[in-house]
């Protein structure tokens, strides 16, 4: 390890350092002032929406809004980073990425017993059943799996179309997917498993929908959107996770067929159902084992800010978002405070314990009676035994 290599490492321990000391003073201070920054953020907000954005990027709206400049703490990406910050002085640890990188962070996590929220990969599933409107169920598969380059982690990955609308379904994405260049994305990596996932489907009979003339050769770190047709659930791009514009087309005869060939995927992070019944989406829903799933839209519903977000199996645990997300980074503390000296429960201690299995089944009985003339019983239980006290 260099030298610049070793000071970079200290400083970011040093800067967490800071951090956590300026979160403990901040937590001392009262809750008025604490909440007064945010009610300056919120005003912001709403009254300055497109300069808040700015201050935000440049990291400038905390002393703005009035926090300390130590709260928070914002670090470059840097491989060096993320071990020194799974090993610092922290309370809770979010993080988003793939599934083989949050198993090691998990693991040295819970060694030293840190709780975390996973948001992983996954490998999304659309369900157009027999009733669904084809044209927007395709249209919503296209925006599914090309949005951001396909570089997203509730892209659709998967469409499974009831062999009704297969046909129709397959047609109207065939025009779209041969119109396609090769897009660039932030890895070579991306691109090179994307290429080996189509590579596997094709070996196994699948068929590369629209498939164009190579006329556009691309670059180590580009990928032409693809569409596979015809595939099945035992090929690789059904059940691995990939980050690139790439989807697989299943057709199916019943729905347990395809809850089958659904349920082969370990990834649970999201689905979508297209249907024109909305109480059939509903009894769908319930038998997928996801976070979080869409009717008759795809990944837009998930961005409203008070919605939780998270997944199943490999695609992670916990909460991002809504009420749910902030409690995730919270732990209740109960302060329970008596007055009197009557402690009833103290007397088995020391061996005056006599009316005590009296009061336990009167309490009892007040509290959880089935009835009013029971729980009626049970205060006078109480009140006999506490009598004879």
């Amino acid at each position: 390890m260099t030298t610049a290599v070793v000071e970079e490492n200290e400083m970011l321990v040093q800067a967490v350092r800071r951090c956590r000391e300026a979160q403990r003073r901040w937590q001392d201070e009262s809750v008025r002032k604490r909440l007064r920054p945010v009610k300056e953020l919120r005003r912001l907000l709403v009254a300055e929406c497109d300069r808040l954005c700015d201050a935000v990027a440049k990291d400038i709206a905390k002393p703005a809004a009035g926090f300390p400049d130590d709260l928070m703490l914002k670090r470059p990406a840097t491989r060096a980073g993320g071990p020194i910050l799974v090993e610092a002085d922290i309370d809770h640890l979010v993080f988003t990425g793939g599934a083989e990188v949050g198993r090691q962070i998990a693991t040295r996590l819970g060694q030293r017993l840190i709780s975390s929220t996973m948001e992983l990969s996954g490998n999304d599933a659309l369900f157009v059943l027999p009733d669904a409107d084809v044209s927007l169920a395709s249209a919503a598969a296209w925006f599914g799996f090309t949005l951001n380059r396909g570089q997203t982690c509730i892209a659709v990955r998967r469409a499974f179309v009831h062999r009704s609308l297969y046909s129709q379904f397959t047609q109207e994405l065939e025009p779209l997917a041969a119109s396609t260049k090769p897009v660039r994305l932030a890895l070579a990596s991306q691109a090179r498993q994307a290429e080996h996932l189509v590579d596997d489907a094709v070996g196994k009979g699948g068929r590369i929908l629209g498939d164009a003339p190579g006329n556009d050769k691309p670059q180590q770190d580009e990928f032409r959107p693809t569409i596979i047709a015809d595939a099945r659930s035992d090929m690789d791009l059904c059940h691995e996770a990939s980050f690139a514009p790439l989807m697989a087309v299943l057709p199916y005869d019943d729905l347990e067929e395809a809850l089958r060939a659904d349920a082969v995927c370990p990834y649970g992070l999201g689905a979508s159902v297209f249907t024109r019944r909305p109480a059939q989406a509903e009894e769908l829903a319930r038998r997928l084992r996801t976070g979080f799933v869409t009717v008759n839209d795809v990944i837009a519903p998930t961005a409203h800010p008070a919605t939780p977000f998270g997944g199943l199996g490999h695609s992670g645990w916990g909460v991002t978002q809504g009420a749910e997300g902030l409690l995730e980074m919270t732990v209740p503390q109960v302060v329970s405070v008596r007055g009197g000296t009557f402690r009833p429960h103290y007397d088995f201690a020391v061996g005056k314990a006599s009316g005590n299995e009296e009061l336990m089944r009167g309490l009892l009985h007040m509290s959880h009676g089935a009835g009013f003339l029971q729980r009626w019983r049970g205060f006078w239980q109480v009140f006999r035994a506490i009598r004879k006290k």
